[in-house]
């Protein structure tokens, strides 16, 4: 993050997608360790831009996902240890993200959010 974000900020980047962690975490919009709001709705100018961080690493760790503690930051929006998958889907002012629990079952959605452009 130290070297990307400023770079990020600067071109009004919206998400950025990371994996290898082995767990899934999401952010609210987050500059400089804050998160800048509470929310995905960009349409208005007034909003401070910032991008939302998604890390999608738990998608099959044989040696167990890590956790996470009670203490977690501001800007930490959606979290989870279980063994899932992320599905993107865009349209032109609209990007969604899923989060599923892979699951014997069937996918079960356990985290989501809608950034409106």
């Amino acid at each position: 993050r130290a070297e990307a974000e400023d770079i990020f900020l600067k071109n009004n980047l919206d998400l950025v997608l990371n994996g290898h962690v082995h767990d899934y975490e999401r952010t609210y919009p987050t500059a400089h360790g804050n998160a800048t709001q509470h929310g995905y709705d960009y349409s208005s100018s007034d909003v401070d831009h910032a991008p939302t961080y998604v890390t999608q690493g738990a998608s099959g760790n044989r040696e167990g996902n890590s956790g996470f503690s009670d203490d977690l930051p501001d800007w930490s929006a959606g979290h989870s240890s279980v063994v899932g998958f992320g599905l993107l889907t865009m349209s032109r002012s609209a990007l969604a993200w899923r989060f599923f629990n892979a699951t014997p079952a069937g996918p079960l959605l356990l985290d989501s959010f809608t950034m409106i452009r």
